[in-house]
């Protein structure tokens, strides 16, 4: 759980909405899902292979060069 969001236990889209509700800077590209502010990112939520479903933790800037190629999540 992260700020309330239950990331796995409800679907996979509200986890996303919710966690953009927290992060107005976020990005979505090559199966990633990037909330630069909260410093985390999803892999897998937006397929259908549900076991293989990722959150991650990173370092402020870790992927401030990947996000040139990404788009904003809208």
């Amino acid at each position: 759980m992260m700020r309330g969001v239950r990331i796995f236990q409800h679907d996979y889209n509200r986890t996303i909405v919710e966690l953009r509700a927290f992060d107005h800077d976020a990005y979505e590209g090559d199966g990633f899902i990037v909330f630069k502010t909260l410093g985390v990112s999803l892999s897998g939520f937006r397929g259908d292979d549900f076991k293989a479903l990722t959150v991650t933790a990173f370092e402020s800037g870790w992927w401030d060069k990947s996000l040139e190629d990404m788009g904003p999540l809208s």
